[in-house]
């Protein structure tokens, strides 16, 4: 019985959470603009990282904001990359995942319109 009613509290709290996320991020699919900015906002704040930290070489903003850029879209960094520290390159592959999550929900917003 009490098995049952701490997975049933973990549900209702795993819930909600997923819902305020949700809303943060996209507005519960009505505002896709605000999705927008949350992708461009973490593209332009990983970057800065990296370029604040010294996690790149050469180190300088346009490289770090293309290590950025490449990393959050997960295309791969073709013939010129940066060459990355260690702590740059665990922060890359954060930056990956997220960037693969938020073009996840970018589709999603844009199925649903399509389908409406």
């Amino acid at each position: 019985m009490r098995l049952t009613a701490l997975a049933a509290g973990f549900a209702l709290l795993s819930g909600w959470l997923t819902l305020m996320l949700l809303d943060l991020l996209c507005g519960y699919w009505e505002r896709p603009i605000r999705l927008l900015l949350w992708y461009a906002g973490i593209i332009i704040a990983f970057a800065l990282a990296y370029f604040l930290f010294g996690g790149l070489q050469p180190q300088d903003l346009g490289s770090c904001f293309y290590y950025s850029l490449v990393s959050a879209t997960a295309l791969g960094y073709g013939r010129w990359a940066p060459q990355p520290h260690e702590w740059a390159k665990a922060l890359g592959a954060v930056e990956a995942v997220i960037g693969i999550l938020l073009i996840a929900l970018i589709a999603s917003l844009l199925v649903r319109y399509v389908t409406r």
